[in-house]
C-alpha cells in the first residue's frame, strides 16, 4: 500500500489524503517521526484536514505529551465536531487523567457518531460509575449488552458495578452470564478491586 501511495503522490503531490494514509501506515509500524512528517505534509496541502490533526494528537499522546494531544484533538473537533474517533481519543485522555466527568461527555459524543461502538459504551459506563452516576452506568452497560449479546465484557463490567453497589446475588448471576459467554480470565477476579 505504501508503495502505491508513493507512486500516486509522485504523479500528483497534492493528494493530502494519501499523506494521511502514509502517516497511518507509519504510525502502525511504530515510526512516529515519519507519521508526524506525513501528517504535517497533509496539513500543508489541506490545513483543515481533521484526520491528520487527530493522528498528530495520537502521536503526541503516544510520546507522552498529553497537552499537545489535547490541543490537536480540540483543534480537529472545531473543524469536524461530529468525528467520533476524535471524541473517543479525547475521552481516553480525560479518563487517564482521572477527569471522569469530561471523559463521560466525550464518550457519549463518540457514541452518537458510532452507536454500536462497544468500547465507547464501556468506557462511558466506567466514567459514569466513577462520577457516582450508577444508574447511568448501568444503562450504558445494558445498552452495550443489547448491542453485543455474545460478548462477555459488558456483563463482566455490569457484575463489577453491581458488586460495587453491594448487590452480591445480582453480581454473581451477571458474572455467571459473563462466563457463559466466554469470560475465562480468572485473574480479573483476583486483580480487579
Amino acid at each position: 500500500a505504501k508503495k502505491q501511495y508513493l507512486e500516486l503522490l509522485a504523479r500528483d503531490p497534492k493528494q493530502f489524503r494519501l499523506y494521511g494514509m502514509l502517516g497511518q501506515i507509519a504510525l502502525m509500524q511504530g515510526d512516529y517521526d515519519e507519521a508526524e512528517r506525513d501528517n504535517n505534509e497533509a496539513l500543508k496541502i489541506a490545513p483543515q484536514f481533521a484526520e491528520a490533526m487527530g493522528q498528530l494528537g495520537l502521536i503526541a499522546m503516544l510520546r507522552g505529551d498529553e497537552s499537545a494531544a489535547q490541543s490537536w484533538y480540540e483543534r480537529a473537533l472545531k473543524i469536524d465536531p461530529g468525528f467520533p474517533t476524535l471524541h473517543r481519543r479525547l475521552a481516553d485522555l480525560y479518563y487517564e487523567r482521572g477527569q471522569y466527568d469530561l471523559a463521560l461527555k466525550e464518550y457519549l459524543e463518540a457514541n452518537k457518531g458510532q452507536p454500536k461502538d462497544m468500547r465507547s459504551l464501556l468506557q462511558a459506563g466506567a466514567s459514569a460509575r466513577r462520577t457516582g452516576q450508577m444508574e447511568q452506568a448501568e444503562q450504558l452497560l445494558r445498552k452495550a449488552m443489547a448491542l453485543h449479546p455474545k460478548s462477555w465484557i459488558p456483563r463482566y463490567n455490569l457484575a463489577c458495578l453491581q458488586a460495587k453497589q453491594g448487590q452480591a446475588q445480582a453480581a454473581f448471576t451477571t458474572l455467571g452470564d459473563s462466563i457463559d459467554r466466554g469470560m475465562v480470565y480468572a485473574n480479573l477476579l483476583v486483580e480487579d478491586p
